[in-house]
C-alpha cells in the first residue's frame, strides 16, 4: 500500500478520535462533587461569615492541635454562652466529614478528641453565636 496524502489524513483523523475517546475515559474517572451539596446557597450566606471572620480578628479563638489526643478550641473570657458548630471537611474524601455541636467547658473550651479522625489533612470551619455576636473561623489542621 502506498503512502499518500489521504492515508495521512485517514490516520490523522483516527488518531484524534482515538485519543479524545480516552481522554473522556479517564475524566470519567476523576470525583467532581462539589464541596458542598448546598454551595449556591452557602454563597449567599457568605456575608454572614465575612462579618463572623472580621469579629473573629477582633477577639480571636485560638486553635490548639499540637502534641495531645485530643483538639482543644479555647474562646476568649469575654465570650459567654457559646453556642455554635465545627465542621471538618476532609478534601480528599467527602464521605468522611463530619459536624460536631460546640459544647465549652467551665474554661470556656471546646474540646474535641482526635481518635475518630484519620490521619492527613482536614478544613475546619467553625461558627459560633455568643453574647448576640456571629464569630466565624476557618483553618486547616493536620493530624
Amino acid at each position: 500500500m502506498k503512502f499518500n496524502w489521504g492515508t495521512g489524513i485517514a490516520i490523522f483523523y483516527s488518531s484524534f478520535v482515538l485519543i479524545f475517546l480516552f481522554v473522556w475515559y479517564q475524566s470519567t474517572k476523576i470525583d467532581n462533587s462539589l464541596v458542598s451539596n448546598t454551595y449556591y446557597q452557602d454563597d449567599y450566606q457568605y456575608q454572614k461569615k465575612y462579618d463572623g471572620m472580621k469579629n473573629n480578628i477582633k477577639n480571636p479563638m485560638v486553635i490548639n492541635n499540637k502534641g495531645s489526643e485530643n483538639i482543644i478550641f479555647k474562646f476568649p473570657n469575654n465570650q459567654t454562652s457559646v453556642k455554635g458548630t465545627v465542621k471538618f471537611l476532609r478534601p480528599s474524601d467527602q464521605s468522611k466529614d463530619f459536624k460536631v455541636a460546640i459544647e465549652v467547658n467551665d474554661n470556656n473550651e471546646f474540646v474535641l478528641s482526635k481518635s475518630s479522625m484519620i490521619a492527613g489533612p482536614w478544613d475546619v470551619s467553625t461558627s459560633w453565636t455568643s453574647n448576640g455576636k456571629d464569630y466565624f473561623n476557618k483553618t486547616k489542621l493536620i493530624k
